[in-house]
């Protein structure tokens, strides 16, 4: 970016400083259970890496963390812009079994996720 373009100043640290990145996700929820949960989301999802998923019905939100196993190219659809986008279906385990979500998802239900990267 040209210098004259900044609203303000830059400053030249003396150390390098170590900053933590965020990566987010948002999807729509395709199934789950007390272990795990599938979710339709834009973006691949590297197999391994840990999110904390938020899950909002209409009495509550719900948040834990799950670990992708799988998220294979599930095929296109038509987003807002009505731009062909590619879709993803990811898999994720959860840390821990929640036995009271499975209990609050009911079939046909259209259940947003947001989903945070958690960098370790």
């Amino acid at each position: 970016m040209d210098k004259d373009r900044r609203k303000s100043e830059r400053v030249k640290l003396k150390k390098p400083v170590s900053a933590r990145l965020a990566t987010y996700a948002s999807g729509r929820v395709v199934d789950v259970s007390p272990q795990g949960i599938s979710v339709k989301v834009r973006k691949r999802l590297k197999v391994g890496s840990v999110y904390r998923l938020a899950i909002a019905f209409p009495e509550m939100k719900l948040e834990m963390l799950g670990t992708v196993k799988r998220c294979p190219l599930a095929g296109f659809e038509t987003d807002e812009d009505a731009d062909r986008v590619r879709v993803y279906h990811a898999a994720l385990e959860f840390e821990k079994e929640l036995s009271e979500l499975a209990g609050r998802f009911k079939p046909g239900d259209a259940l947003e996720v947001s989903m945070e990267e958690c960098k370790g």
